[in-house]
């Protein structure tokens, strides 16, 4: 059981962070989806990659601080939520 852990949550905070990198790089299928189909602004990007670098780092330190990782992971989604909500 604590192999499927680590893999998922390795995983999970891997295809976050791959995320964050095509917003730093402005993907056009990125840009296309976040930007002109849900409507955020595009000087948003490099702030929405940043919460998200930061939830994978807290995703990361769950595996060796729990309580830690629990309070970043939370913090970014509340910080995330505010700014989409700023946005609409």
């Amino acid at each position: 059981m604590h192999t499927a852990y680590l893999f998922i949550t390795i995983l999970f905070a891997a295809m976050v962070a791959f995320s964050a990198v095509a917003k730093v790089r402005r993907d056009p299928k990125v840009v296309h989806v976040i930007h002109q189909v849900v409507g955020v602004p595009l000087e948003r990007f490099p702030l929405l990659a940043v919460c998200e670098f930061a939830g994978a780092l807290g995703l990361v330190l769950g595996i060796w601080l729990p309580w830690r990782a629990w309070l970043q992971a939370f913090t970014s989604q509340i910080r995330t939520s505010q700014r989409s909500s700023e946005a609409i």
